[in-house]
């Protein structure tokens, strides 16, 4: 259900705003309207939060290395010293990685040297003898003075590596010939020198691993100080002032109304509430029962949320989704895997938490209906003896048992109806809500596109499971045609005169059609769930057929194991995919199409404390300056 909601409007006094905004806060149920208006204030807690997101991205990898108990509880000043020193050990890491990385290149390019340093050539140098290290092309050597020797020690980019030498006088080489100058120390300083960073960077890198055990403290901090004290003046900065007062606007559900007029009345602010307008940023508050909200986390995982004045189809989502994650992955054995893993989560986080997580439930549940369909199907790991095999023949009914070809054009109708079911269950219920919301005479356009999904189902069948045996029947054409002709009259009503929306109507006929046509394709694609179950079955029947051709003998058996769990793992894998791209595409695109959905819902989120105190808070209940300082030390 999505909770209706009040608007508000709060007034209090300039010279008060902050204190009111703290004890709104305490209030915690107030979706405040926030400005985007970056104020000096916002711009530095925004700094703040990103420095303290930058260094637990930084410390996550080395948390997951971590062995041992976290770090003690950190106070704010110890955080912020945290954070900084986390930055600066990891710019320091990122030059030196890079300083080590062109040590090592330096070191491969004077490989080919020899291990000479620049004291031998000085030294060769004051007794007359000069050495000069170079690059020259084949043309440029021949050019040499006769008085030079010239030792080739190898290729590069073109060009020949040279040394020249000659005594006297330093050598006279031709133009464009590229000397190489030789470091300080040669090639042995360079290795030095890239001993003595990479030295440095397993340094850094301790040290950060030893920062890692703060990790979680770090996160309480962010969560608890940080991120507030951000939303904080974000709020402040979208109080709109006049005068000697200021005001914020904001939505919270209307239970909460009277409890807030009673907690603004001591606190000696004007409220105002009024009902959102249809152009008003509502958001969306979803609450259902237990059983029900199992289906939020995937919501969250999508990251959607319906609009305020959209529809909440968190029962219909679970409803057939279940369904379409057991007939898509459709196997009985692939779905005991699947409940064995999560009852093994939900176990280990009761014992963690004392409680469990609805993604484990709804995995759990999930996995059920998975076992169910596998066992009416007759499918266990895509091995049809066990079908055949008491107990499992017990539950196998046969007119969609996987391993009768009569079952075929069973699931097909099944998906089909499923299809139908689903798809009329969205005009339906557009239908009652456009009654509810007083746009009668436009209601009836979704009766129209009813009668067009059931002429459509018709046709089908007709074309995909058997046409001698699902005739289009004239009953279907008329169904089809009196649906558009009710969708083109209807459809387009919006209470400023009815031949008015006829005209609208019959000026996008054209789009209409293109509609219809959308619908039967909305409609025959529910045979995925026929085909992906289909593919599953023969992908596992296939991996068995291969390891029981891997012979009997005892490498045999070995090869025949390997195939079997490798097989059967990435056939597990992809039908867990499967049920993400299939499964949840019909509940989102199909039926939510069809429902008028758009998904542009604002999330919930009330101007309130973090649910656990972070320990900073002073007599008023505001928060210390938390402000992370950006030090110079590198």
């Amino acid at each position: 259900m999505i909770v209706p909601m009040t608007k508000v409007f709060l007034v209090m006094k300039a010279s008060e705003a902050r204190e009111a905004l703290t004890a709104l806060r305490r209030f915690g149920a107030v979706h405040v309207h926030v400005q985007d208006r970056e104020t000096d204030e916002v711009e530095a807690r925004r700094r703040e939060l990103e420095r303290c997101e930058r260094a637990l991205g930084v410390l996550a990898e080395y948390r997951r290395r971590r062995k041992g108990r976290n770090g003690s509880r950190l106070g704010t000043e110890e955080v912020c010293g945290l954070v900084d020193r986390v930055l600066s050990l990891a710019e320091e890491r990122r030059r030196l990685e890079e300083e080590a990385v062109g040590l090592s290149s330096r070191l491969e390019e004077l490989g080919p040297w020899g291990d000479v340093s620049d004291e031998d050539i000085a030294f060769l140098r004051e007794h007359g003898v000069h050495v000069v290290f170079c690059l020259m092309t084949g043309e440029q050597r021949a050019r040499l003075g006769k008085d030079l020797v010239c030792v080739e020690v190898g290729v590069k980019g073109g060009r020949r590596m040279c040394v020249v030498v000659g005594r006297g006088e330093e050598p006279a080489l031709p133009e464009g010939v590229e000397v190489v100058r030789i470091p300080k120390g040669g090639r042995a300083g360079v290795r030095r020198n890239l001993m003595r960073v990479r030295e440095r960077v397993r340094e850094v890198e301790e040290a950060l691993l030893e920062a890692a055990g703060s990790y979680e403290e770090l996160v309480r901090m962010k969560e608890e100080v940080v991120r507030p004290a951000w939303e904080f003046e974000r709020v402040a900065a979208s109080l709109e002032q006049e005068g000697p007062l200021v005001w914020l606007t904001g939505f919270l559900p209307e239970r909460e109304k009277d409890r807030l007029a009673d907690y603004a009345r001591k606190q000696a602010w004007g409220a105002l509430f009024l009902d959102p307008g249809e152009d008003d940023p509502v958001p969306t508050l979803v609450e259902n029962p237990r059983a029900i909200r199992i289906i939020r986390p995937l919501f969250d995982f999508l990251d959607i949320v319906p609009g305020y004045r959209e529809f909440d189809i968190s029962f219909v989502f679970l409803a057939f989704l279940s369904v379409f994650f057991a007939m898509i992955v459709g196997d009985a054995g692939y779905g005991l895997i699947f409940l064995a893993s999560s009852l093994y989560i939900l176990r280990r986080e009761y014992r963690l938490t004392g409680k469990v997580t609805d993604a484990g439930v709804l995995i759990a549940w999930m996995s059920l209906c998975t076992v169910v369909w596998g066992a009416l199907t007759g499918t266990w790991f895509g091995y049809e003896g066990f079908a055949r095999t008491a107990p499992f023949s017990w539950f196998v009914v046969e007119g969609v048992s996987s391993w009768e070809p009569e079952a075929t054009q069973t699931v097909q109708l099944l998906s089909f109806g499923l299809g139908l079911v689903h798809l009329s269950i969205a005009h339906l219920w557009r239908f009652v809500r456009e009654i509810r919301d007083g746009m009668v005479v436009r209601s009836f356009s979704q009766l129209g596109w009813l009668s067009i999904i059931w002429g459509l189902f018709n046709v089908v069948l007709n074309l995909v499971v058997d046409a001698a045996r699902y005739p289009i029947l004239p009953v279907s054409v008329y169904g089809i045609a009196i649906g558009l002709l009710l969708v083109v009259v209807f459809g387009s009503q919006e209470g400023d005169g009815f031949l008015k929306g006829v005209a609208r109507g019959f000026a996008g006929l054209f789009t209409t059609v293109l509609d219809v046509i959308g619908s039967f394709g909305d409609l025959i694609s529910y045979i995925r769930l026929f085909a992906v179950g289909l593919a599953t079955v023969a992908l596992a029947e296939a991996f068995n057929t291969m390891a029981l051709g891997a012979g009997g003998s005892l490498v045999g058996i070995l090869i025949a194991g390997i195939i079997l769990l490798i097989g059967h793992g990435l056939n597990l894998v992809m039908s867990a995919l499967s049920v993400v791209v299939h499964g949840v595409r019909l509940n989102l695109l199909e039926f939510a199409g069809h429902l008028g959905m758009e998904w542009t819902g604002i999330h919930y989120t009330p101007f309130k404390e973090p649910t656990t105190p972070a320990g900073d808070a002073g007599d008023e209940g505001t928060y210390k300056d938390t402000t992370i300082r950006e030090r110079s030390a590198v």
